[in-house]
């Protein structure tokens, strides 16, 4: 027996050592693909990535849940501008976790996001926890709602750089600012790299230039552009580039923090 117990475990030494060449062959393939696919493919596989997240078998556990997944920038954010008041939008709201929490200080929460069984969770929670919380189902690129409207809209989970090319997430942003009451503010998380690059996208950075040549690709690239955490990234490379794009929109930065990786904006009079 200890023979085979041997033989066994050479076997899945084997099998994973095959397993971290297929993954590090597969991530260096995802690499490619914010060069090669256009905007709008990108865009979608960005849905399905969080569709997967979102599974009916999964309610339950939500429901039962007793963690409100409130990070402690946006709770900092939310102390340190008084928005104690209002009607703030969550974007991207997922199960629902950060619009609860938000209602739970007083403010008129309204999550929003385009997977039905997470919204589903979001109601369900919110009436277990017998709490006041909204939820609705959009498209983020294009929401149903009159300018004027939030004292305050936020942006998690990198949404931000989630949107390919500089000029669409510009353009996005500026509707969003225009949601705003004149008081109003925007929360938003972008990641910005802080460790050296890898060699994986070394390789990436190398081979995308070229690719975005061919025909059908996305000739709006830039090159720190990335597939990582299971969809595409722009990843702002310094704090200049993440703040000249954000005044582009005619947005005045309250605060920007590029360690941490938020920015408050509000917009310009």
């Amino acid at each position: 027996m200890p023979f085979l117990g041997s033989i066994i475990w050479v076997i899945a030494r084997i099998l994973q050592s095959l397993g971290t060449l297929l993954q590090d062959a597969s991530d260096v393939l995802k690499g490619f693909l914010p060069a090669l696919l256009a905007p709008p493919r990108l865009i979608t596989l960005v849905k399905d990535h969080y569709d997967t997240l979102y599974h009916k078998r999964l309610l339950p556990r939500i429901i039962e849940s007793h963690d409100d997944e409130f990070p402690s920038w946006e709770a900092a954010m939310v102390d340190a501008y008084g928005l104690r008041t209002g009607t703030v939008l969550i974007l991207g709201c997922g199960w629902g976790f950060q619009t609860i929490a938000l209602a739970r200080r007083g403010l008129a929460a309204i999550g929003v996001d385009h997977n039905p069984i997470a919204l589903r969770g979001g109601v369900l929670l919110a009436r277990n926890r017998k709490v006041s919380a909204h939820f609705h189902m959009a498209d983020f690129l294009r929401l149903p709602y009159r300018f004027g409207t939030f004292d305050a809209i936020l942006l998690g989970t990198c949404m931000y750089s989630s949107i390919p090319g500089a000029s669409r997430r510009q353009t996005w942003l500026a509707d969003l600012l225009r949601l705003l009451t004149p008081t109003g503010l925007l929360m938003l998380t972008f990641p910005s790299d802080h460790d050296p690059v890898s060699r994986r996208q070394q390789l990436n950075q190398r081979i995308n230039p070229w690719l975005v040549k061919l025909p059908g690709t996305n000739h709006t690239y830039q090159p720190t552009d990335d597939w990582r955490w299971g969809h595409f990234h722009h990843v702002f490379p310094n704090e200049d580039e993440i703040r000249s794009e954000l005044l582009a929109t005619g947005a005045r930065i309250v605060d920007l923090n590029w360690i941490n990786g938020f920015a408050v904006l509000t917009a310009s009079p």
